[in-house]
């Protein structure tokens, strides 16, 4: 994982360990993956969803990537709109990072799928 990762559970608090999730009634990744597929209309396939998660998580990341440095672009001039403009707008690198880090793993696990753009 990228070095700015090891303190990532202070930005966002802790997570909960698959046995709290359970005891409190909360979806695991498949469950919550598998409701999302069946959902969509034309339902999705979840092998290829699965198949093409480190894409969808890194083009995920990246788009927020844009979305916070907007917010510490606009901290910076002072035209922020909220308190927490500053904390959101530090995330821009986590993002960043974490976006390329997916989109290898996606390209390493994927070699032979090329991009149509």
């Amino acid at each position: 994982m990228p070095e700015n990762f090891r303190g990532i559970g202070s930005i966002f608090g802790p997570s909960l360990n698959p046995s709290s999730c359970i005891e409190l009634g909360i979806p695991s990744r498949e469950e919550l993956i598998n409701i999302y597929c069946n959902r969509r209309n034309p339902v999705l396939n979840y092998d290829l969803l699965i198949s093409n998660i480190y894409y969808y998580v890194g083009f995920y990341c990246w788009k927020n990537a844009i979305i916070t440095q907007g917010v510490a672009a606009r901290f910076v001039k002072g035209q922020a709109s909220s308190g927490q403009a500053e904390m959101i707008g530090a995330l821009t690198p986590v993002f960043g990072d974490l976006s390329l880090f997916m989109l290898k793993q996606y390209a390493t696990m994927n070699p032979k799928k090329k991009s149509k753009l």
